[in-house]
């Protein structure tokens, strides 16, 4: 019984250390979103004007790429269409 009792603690300790890194990681995550969405203006689509999504990329590229390289490119692609 002592054994299965170490087990349980042991994987409870195991548990609780993913999920905090897991929590850890979104809201450092959102925290990043949230930085790069205040100083990116939203993408407009408005060829009349050059406003293209190249010509937007273009321009804040190497924001995204470096401010939010603690990001994993589901977040960045989540970030870019929103």
């Amino acid at each position: 019984m002592n054994s299965n009792s170490t087990s349980s603690k042991s994987s409870r300790n195991k548990f609780c250390k993913r999920l905090a890194a897991l929590t850890t990681q979104t809201t450092d995550a959102s925290r990043i979103i949230n930085s790069l969405k205040n100083r990116i203006p939203t993408f407009t689509y408005a060829p009349e004007d050059g406003e293209t999504f190249d010509k937007w990329f273009g321009r804040h590229e190497d924001t995204i790429k470096l401010d939010g390289a603690d990001l994993n490119d589901t977040d960045k692609v989540r970030f870019i269409l929103t």
